[in-house]
């Protein structure tokens, strides 16, 4: 529990805010301000994910789905399934460690191959590598002809370690 989710207990979250766990929209029950009306969607965008102001404290959307549903607070984070930051149906959202968090995300912008776990290699030009992290250790999967084989590799790797966690880009 993050320290500012302390004070926020269920019968106040419930109290202040309706959810939807179909839609994964947070709907005002009170008037918060001149611009906030009862029945008017709740939070705002930041970085791809949903933040709410709640009584002077801010709070990430998908956290408090979490806490609205369950009615307690994730022990550790809460991931994104589909890898849509703003997707906070309850459906879409699942309990997990950092490092499993992190290993459900899409390829990263700098990525010149466009694939997850792949990479051009270095010293052979026309040829790739693929390599998985697994208990904070890079482990070398092999160097391919292609980017494509080398993800197929990433792919079964994946799905050999971490098991639901562990996603492509996309989403194999």
């Amino acid at each position: 529990m993050k320290p500012r989710e302390a004070f926020l207990t269920h019968e106040i979250l419930t109290a202040a805010l309706d959810y939807d766990p179909e839609t994964g929209v947070f709907r005002w029950k009170v008037v918060t301000s001149n611009r906030v009306k009862v029945g008017d969607a709740a939070g705002f965008p930041d970085n791809g994910y949903v933040r709410l102001s709640i009584y002077g404290s801010q709070f990430m959307a998908h956290r408090l789905a979490w806490f609205y549903v369950h009615g307690q607070w994730p022990d550790d984070e809460v991931d994104h399934i589909s890898m849509d930051r703003s997707d906070n149906r309850i459906a879409n959202l699942r309990p997990a460690t950092k490092s499993e968090n992190m290993r459900n995300r899409p390829a990263q912008k700098n990525n010149k191959v466009g694939l997850k776990g792949v990479c051009e290699h270095k010293q052979q030009p026309g040829k790739y590598t693929a390599q998985i992290t697994q208990n904070r250790k890079k482990k070398h999967l092999g160097v391919f002809t292609s980017p494509e084989e080398g993800h197929q590799a990433y792919v079964k790797a994946l799905s050999a370690h971490h098991k639901e966690y562990g996603r492509s880009s996309y989403g194999d």
